[in-house]
């Protein structure tokens, strides 16, 4: 094997989180796991911010365009800008030590030409432990080649800009303190790190919980490979709501490194009820229905039966008026009405097609859908409720139908979670997983165009032109039948999950 010349920034602040990630990356990338599309589209949105705040400078600028590869070519057009007398330089591009680091914008300090300010874009909402050293990083670089740094700031993304006024889309926060008083920690590191690269040896370090902070590691199956097929990370929380989730994984850590491996080893006291129910399934191998429970949570279910499912678009980069960064809009439904169990299905939809703000247009059509009396089933009971109160504060005139349908949800995930578990369901209680463990692969999304919700918001976005994704065809009324097809899919999987869970009562 052969080092390196250069490190990028990136690697070494992979590298802070695991050394072992580190070395992964310069020597056996092939062990990664693929990108998903949801990684894909945080790269992609974190490009449109990274241009959208270069255009908040204009003096004198210039662009690094140069290959993510090419760190030679990065470095001698970055002198050339700096000798050129070029005030605000984006990517600019430095190394020291064998480490390189593109700068998202070195600002000249105005009315003195030896003094400068770093500054770093991120598409968050407010800075982070790992911004911090990032920072102290690029400041430990430029500051070893005599480079004069005033002021370091993270330009991070303030949510309570509201489009269309962009004006204050950006907050620009001071963190040259915070820089400093980690630069020597972060130099330190950094030296540890280049010098296993240089030795070659794999780095001996066991998983844990940074693994996944502050971000999921691409090579967890490969360091995780020595795990039993029944390890205890295979044994879900049980918990009716996702905030607990965190806790239940700390929990798991700890039985960990008490070389509890197996789900079977754990003791019993130290599992809720729901929890001991689940691990008797994995080690008895033998599915728990609770039939007298499922009964009782179906006594809310009226007919006519409506089966609810929306997509979300949610974009750091607002496109429609009243809207802030990140939130969450619903663009399309998907529908279905069935009088009894042995009706048949009546698919009804709505996709927001063009530019134009969809709440309006989808609440009104919304209202007109789901009727006013039985059911409506959907995923996820407390995020549709709120998104529909959402629009029902918005629109006074459609208050009094749409919170009649929020009064209406029935959530099937809360029932199975209380009273079913099978030993296929694993760690991923949610409705695609039951969904494909009880009917197998055929009620998945595997041979649809679009098959999870990142994609969904992709081709959306290529839909309306938002930016062109190469992923997916320019073609509108593909796009439009494959988003229609997903959600169509999701109500159908909803209907025979419901189906299920009537059949499987006293």
């Amino acid at each position: 094997m052969k080092s390196p010349t250069y490190l990028s920034k990136t690697k070494i602040m992979a590298g802070m989180q695991c050394p072992k990630n580190l070395f992964l990356q310069v020597y056996n990338k092939k062990l990664a796991s693929p990108i998903t599309a949801a990684e894909q589209m945080v790269f992609d949105q974190g490009n449109l911010v990274g241009e959208l705040a270069q255009k908040k400078f204009t003096k004198k600028t210039a662009l690094v365009n140069k290959k993510f590869w090419d760190f030679e070519g990065a470095l001698k057009q970055t002198e050339e800008f700096i000798f050129q007398g070029k005030e605000n330089i984006f990517e600019a591009s430095f190394t020291y030590k064998g480490i390189f680091a593109r700068v998202d914008i070195l600002q000249k300090v105005e009315g003195d030409n030896d003094l400068w300010n770093l500054i770093e874009v991120k598409s968050g909402t407010k800075v982070k432990d790992e911004n911090i050293k990032d920072v102290a990083l690029q400041l430990w670089i430029l500051e070893n080649l005599d480079y004069k740094i005033q002021n370091c700031y993270l330009m991070h993304i303030n949510n309570q800009c509201v489009f269309p006024d962009m004006s204050d889309f950006f907050h620009k926060e001071d963190i040259t303190l915070k820089a400093k008083e980690v630069k020597n920690e972060v130099a330190n590191s950094i030296l540890e790190l280049k010098q296993i690269v240089d030795n070659q040896k794999e780095p001996d370090i066991d998983i844990g919980p940074h693994c996944n902070t502050p971000y999921e590691c691409k090579f967890k199956s490969y360091c995780g490979k020595h795990l039993p097929k029944d390890s205890v990370f295979l044994l879900p929380s049980m918990e009716e709501y996702d905030f607990k989730e965190d806790e239940w994984k700390k929990k798991l850590w700890g039985f960990y490194k008490q070389n509890i491996f197996k789900i079977k080893d754990i003791p019993v006291n130290k599992l809720t009820p729901r929890q001991q129910i689940a691990q008797k399934v994995h080690t008895q191998d033998k599915s728990y229905i609770d039939k007298n429970g499922i009964a009782l949570d179906l006594k809310k279910l009226k007919q006519p039966f409506h089966y609810l499912s929306f997509n979300i678009i949610n974009p750091a980069i607002p496109f429609w008026e009243g809207v802030r960064p990140y939130e969450q809009i619903i663009f399309q439904y998907s529908i279905c009405m069935q009088k009894n169990f042995d009706s048949d299905l009546v698919y009804k939809n709505y996709l927001h097609d063009n530019n134009k703000d969809p709440r309006l247009a989808l609440a009104e059509k919304l209202v007109k859908d789901a009727g006013d009396e039985g059911s409506v089933v959907c995923y996820h009971k407390a995020f549709d409720g709120h998104k529909i109160k959402s629009l029902a504060k918005l629109y006074p005139h459609l208050q009094k139908p749409l919170l009649n349908i929020v009064s209406r949800l029935v959530d099937p995930l809360l029932i199975f979670k209380k009273h079913v578990y099978l030993k296929s369901f694993g760690a991923q209680i949610n409705i695609k997983f039951i969904a494909t463990a009880l009917f197998g692969k055929e009620l998945g999304f595997d041979n649809l165009n679009i098959k999870d919700e990142a994609l969904v918001q992709m081709a959306y976005k290529n839909l309306i032109k938002e930016f062109d994704n190469k992923n997916f065809e320019t073609n509108k009324d593909k796009i439009t039948q494959d988003l229609l097809e997903y959600g169509k899919q999701d109500v159908y999987i909803l209907a025979k999950l419901t189906k299920w869970l009537c059949e499987n009562t006293v």
